[in-house]
């Protein structure tokens, strides 16, 4: 009895530490949650240098080749033999469109998973203002944020698709063949070749995760930029004298517009896979809603566990489109902001013009003139920063040099 009540203790001290460490952050968090294990089990990459483990690992890759195979091999006997009714068929080719988009667009991430992996090391860094008190609130916020929705959309997939999956009979994951009297052998056969595709689902769950975490991240990095320009005067009005003044602005100047192009590069670095990304998903969500509400409506009598499978991947991918649109249009929205905080600065007031710091005082506002035009162009038009062209839309920094000239 002594026994069992020694591992229950610990078993509750176990889960209370990991609850404990659940609502845990500080600035060395992982940003990217779960991402190790999704792409592990994705195929997409393995982080260890063991050569045996890497072996297996690279064999479970190529068996997953076979598995495409035998479902090819399976829906083409479906076709010629003409076993199926025309709605199932339909419902096949769902099936297998969604396996071969999931797979393309797993095939993205895993040819930009180096950029993605420059993301993921930008957005874990947090060396920009790491002890500010209301930066960190930022990045704490983000950072459940992120995780509440891993553990989401990770337990859907458990809930959902994986679970189900090994109860339910399929047409399209049913194996080609049977192996002659081993009903036993053709069963085991039969959940491993399901449990070997409940693997896309995995891919399914990280292509979904994976651009959320990048957009969520840039954002984040994004306010962050946004709140360091919004308190440059205040940090620079602490100086005693003229010449600290002068120089503390231009250092918070200097290390804001550093931070704003990094954000900017890395924006960049993640263009081509946001663009890809958002084609593939936008074309094939629509294929699947005229596909999958087909199915629904034509089989809609008898409502199962199955049809309760194909509705959430539907829903899923109208999310998918959704955060891809929404979270895109905040990115631009915080790049905007930047302007719009710069340009709201008390600058006017703060900047008098004298003889004696007149460099210092044309260096200030070349670099609010500048950031303020590069906020005003589209993220997809950005260039490089000090070289940034400001011959644009100047009518808001007009007003601004108007309204110094007033004061002046």
């Amino acid at each position: 009895m002594a026994n069992w009540r020694t591992y229950w203790y610990r078993f509750r001290r176990w889960v209370q530490s990991r609850r404990e460490s659940y609502y845990e952050f500080n600035c060395d968090s992982e940003f990217f949650v779960g991402m190790n294990i999704c792409a592990l089990v994705g195929k997409i990459q393995m982080d260890s240098d063991d050569r045996g483990p890497k072996r297996l690992w690279k064999l479970f890759r190529v068996a997953m080749v076979l598995i495409f195979g035998l479902i090819g091999w399976r829906f083409y006997l479906d076709v010629v033999e003409g076993e199926l009714e025309f709605v199932k068929l339909i419902n096949n080719v769902f099936i297998c469109s969604t396996l071969l988009v999931t797979s393309v667009r797993s095939a993205l991430i895993g040819w930009c998973y180096g950029d993605i992996g420059k993301i993921r090391a930008y957005c874990n860094g947090r060396q920009f203002l790491r002890e500010d008190p209301e930066v960190f609130e930022i990045r704490r916020k983000a950072y459940f944020v992120v995780k509440n929705v891993t553990v989401v959309i990770l337990s859907n997939l458990v809930v959902f698709l994986s679970a189900p999956s090994l109860m339910i009979d399929v047409p399209a994951f049913r194996l080609p063949f049977t192996i002659p009297n081993m009903e036993w052998a053709t069963y085991v056969c039969q959940k491993v070749h399901i449990l070997m595709i409940m693997t896309v689902g995995v891919n399914f769950m990280m292509n979904v995760l994976i651009i959320f975490m990048i957009l969520f991240g840039l954002i984040t990095e994004g306010k962050v930029a946004d709140c360091a320009f919004s308190r440059v005067f205040h940090q620079a009005l602490n100086r005693q004298t003229e010449s600290g003044f002068w120089n503390e602005l231009n250092d918070r100047f200097d290390e804001c517009i550093e931070q704003h192009s990094l954000l900017l590069k890395k924006i960049a670095l993640m263009r081509n896979l946001f663009e890809s990304t958002f084609l593939v998903t936008y074309y094939s969500t629509t294929l699947h809603i005229a596909g999958g509400a087909f199915f629904l409506i034509s089989s809609f009598k008898s409502f199962d566990m199955y049809m309760l499978q194909m509705i959430n991947v539907i829903v899923m991918q109208i999310i998918e489109c959704f955060i891809l649109s929404r979270w895109t249009t905040l990115l631009n929205d915080v790049h905007e902001s930047i302007g719009d905080t710069v340009y709201g600065l008390d600058w006017p007031q703060q900047l008098q013009h004298s003889e004696r710091f007149s460099a210092q005082y044309e260096a200030v506002r070349a670099k609010i003139v500048l950031t303020i035009e590069r906020c005003n162009q589209p993220l997809r038009d950005q260039s490089d920063y000090h070289g940034s062209n400001t011959g644009g839309n100047l009518e808001r920094i007009e007003n601004l040099v108007n309204q110094h000239c007033e004061t002046d």
